[in-house]
């Protein structure tokens, strides 16, 4: 539990410092649309989800994993090693070359991991419910524990990246991100 308890802290300072950005530099502008022929995202389930919504029922889309291409490399710009769409991948490494850099196989295997768990929320104020669920269902290795703070850089450039209200992350289009909008309701406070 102490990792998880590390995990909360080090989560409610990110979201703290990085839902907004404060850089002056601009926001990423996130690269083309997800292309499903590369194997993207889609609606068709292909397993059950943590909520059990889909597209049709109104909740979010069920995640379809994509195979990695290649091996981790540190290079996001010519490998991808992440299982995720080529466009999402894309947009990833546009946005977040040096955070996306560090994030190995483990860090990227937590990021789909909460797609497919669909632990994900929009809203900053939710962002415990974040870190509850995503601690619960993906933090179940050491493996995944040890990739935790470059997961969090990651998604602390992401959310930075992100044009709130319409985008609380850069890549959530590219990425299909599922915001199902009852991770609180699933993972209560205790």
């Amino acid at each position: 539990m102490t990792s998880v308890r590390l995990l909360s802290i080090a989560l409610v300072a990110l979201a703290s410092c990085a839902c907004s950005n404060t850089d002056g530099s601009p926001n990423q502008t996130p690269v083309g649309a997800a292309d499903a022929e590369a194997g993207g995202h889609s609606n068709t389930d292909s397993g059950s989800s943590a909520s059990g919504t889909d597209a049709e029922a109104g909740g979010a889309p069920a995640y379809v994993e994509v195979p990695a291409k290649d091996p981790y490399t540190k290079a996001c710009s010519t490998a991808r090693w992440g299982k995720v769409s080529d466009a999402c991948w894309s947009c990833l490494c546009g946005a977040c070359a040096g955070q996306l850099n560090a994030c190995d196989t483990d860090c990227m295997g937590i990021f789909v991991c909460a797609e497919k768990n669909q632990t994900l929320v929009n809203v900053g104020a939710d962002i415990q419910c974040e870190i509850r669920a995503t601690a619960v269902s993906c933090l179940t290795t050491p493996e995944a524990q040890a990739a935790t703070q470059a997961l969090l850089n990651l998604d602390g450039c992401l959310i930075a990246h992100g044009s709130a209200p319409e985008r609380f992350r850069a890549c959530e289009a590219e990425c299909q991100v599922p915001y199902p909008g009852d991770v609180c309701e699933r993972f209560p406070a205790q």
